[in-house]
């Protein structure tokens, strides 16, 4: 493993940390974990901001203090992309984190995980200064490869045009996701589903969207088991469309 400040990252909320970052990224030339000791990481007011290309033999792991370890960014992009641009990417993870877009452009994204395959996301806390008209908290996409059994675990979202949103292309699906121990609000759609097949969330709290709760289009095998969808300014779970002989199971708190 290798911590950022060991390559000048400064986590001072001011200097721009997105280069030196991305040189702790680069030693570690087999992957492994990039370490983010507490401290605010400005990143920039970029197009992009941190990016991860693993492969099916170089698994990241990003890991921070919890919401100590601060990802500050006000571009126009992704704050954080995991993506699959070097080759299949499997086993990339990141956990404790908080990632601030305040003032940054209302279509950017926390966290786009767009191509990756089993991989895990957790302790998470995302958030803005105002309810977006596009950008999500989460992204995940890929219409070509499709995005399969990633795991979402104790996340806090809100104020995002989306807080989760997931699109997957009509062959190549989103596919096995589970959310678990979430809390999104004040979203204009807090979960957002298109092209996806076994989504599962798990005493997760979706309340205070604009619009609605919870929207599914061509979705095959929906499940929300605890928790709640609730105080939505539209449905509380949308079901635009449905894969013939797919299932949709809420059971709530």
């Amino acid at each position: 493993w290798v911590s950022v400040e060991d390559f000048g990252a400064t986590g001072d909320g001011v200097t721009d940390d997105l280069s030196a970052i991305h040189v702790a990224r680069d030693a570690l030339s087999n992957g492994g974990e990039l370490y983010f000791p507490a401290g605010t990481y400005n990143i920039g007011s970029g197009a992009t901001g941190i990016v991860i290309a693993g492969t099916t033999s170089k698994n990241y792991r990003l890991v921070g203090d919890g919401p100590r370890s601060i990802i500050k960014y006000t571009g126009t992009g992704d704050a954080v992309k995991f993506d699959n641009s070097a080759g299949t990417s499997i086993l990339q993870s990141m956990s404790g984190f908080k990632i601030d877009l305040t003032g940054s452009n209302v279509a950017a994204n926390g966290l786009h995980i767009s191509g990756v395959w089993r991989s895990e996301f957790e302790k998470l806390y995302i958030t803005r200064d105002s309810v977006a008209a596009t950008g999500a908290a989460i992204l995940a996409d890929d219409a070509t490869n499709g995005t399969f059994d990633t795991r979402y675990r104790d996340l806090y979202i809100n104020n995002f045009g989306r807080g989760l949103k997931m699109v997957g292309g009509v062959t190549n699906k989103v596919t096995n996701t589970l959310v678990e121990g979430a809390y999104i609000s004040s979203c204009t759609i807090n979960v957002e589903l298109t092209n996806a097949i076994d989504f599962t969330a798990l005493a997760t709290q979706a309340e205070s969207a604009t619009s609605d709760g919870v929207k599914l289009t061509t979705v095959d095998n929906f499940n929300w088991l605890g928790g709640a969808v609730e105080g939505s300014g539209g449905y509380g779970i949308n079901c635009v469309s449905a894969v013939a002989g797919g299932e949709v199971t809420c059971l709530m708190a």
